[in-house]
């Protein structure tokens, strides 16, 4: 089943496989934007799963 969660900044899809190849790719989304604009910005594990959840919970409810 794959995973997706879209960029708040650019609204770019983001997708992944499982949960691992999610997070890895939405921090390196992250790291290229941080690169681009001349900021320093980071997301854990933790953050990109809770939105995920977050995001999962608001579709099941549906107010999506």
């Amino acid at each position: 089943m794959s995973l997706s969660l879209t960029c708040k900044r650019c609204n770019e899809p983001i997708t992944g496989e499982d949960e691992d190849e999610l997070v890895a790719r939405v921090q390196a989304h992250v790291a290229t934007h941080s690169r681009l604009h001349g900021r320093f910005h980071q997301v854990s594990r933790e953050q990109v799963l809770a939105r995920l959840r977050r995001q999962e919970a608001k579709e099941n409810s549906g107010h999506a």
